[in-house]
């Protein structure tokens, strides 16, 4: 997608040239029309100035709040971007635990009431598990008191 002359940056659009990319490739193949490989140059090559290593930036952020038993999140920026949510639970804040997992990009809130949740206080997290190659992004520390 990049044209490679003189000038040979090209932008990560929030993680929308790299979706691009694959989508394009994809248009042209299928489970019945296999692509043999497929080859891409790092993105840290090329006078570009960026890197993928560490992710392609969504440009995502990720809130929470708790609203009784449920537990609520918003996210601004690319949403194609993210591929699933995670919610953690933990008693000191560092040290956490999945409590659901793999949960549906499209939802935006958990009921906490069906879970063993032992008494005590809490700390919450939600995380944005990006697509492949994108960043994650995670909410800050939700306190929670069963």
């Amino acid at each position: 997608m990049a044209l490679w002359t003189g000038n040979r940056v090209n932008t990560q659009n929030c993680g929308q040239t790299w979706l691009q990319t694959f989508a394009d490739a994809n248009s042209h193949w299928s489970a019945a029309n296999q692509l043999d490989a497929l080859q891409l140059v790092t993105w840290n090559d090329y006078e570009e100035g960026s890197e993928m290593e560490s992710g392609i930036n969504n440009c995502v952020s990720i809130s929470g709040s708790l609203s009784g038993a449920n537990l609520n999140w918003s996210i601004t920026g690319q949403q194609n971007t993210v591929h699933n949510f995670t919610v953690f639970i933990s008693t000191d804040g560092v040290n956490l635990s999945v409590l659901q997992d793999n949960i549906d990009p499209s939802i935006r809130s958990l009921n906490l009431s069906g879970y063993k949740i032992s008494s005590g206080s809490y700390k919450l997290f939600v995380k944005a598990v990006g697509q492949p190659s994108m960043t994650n992004h995670m909410t800050d520390a939700i306190s929670y008191s069963k």
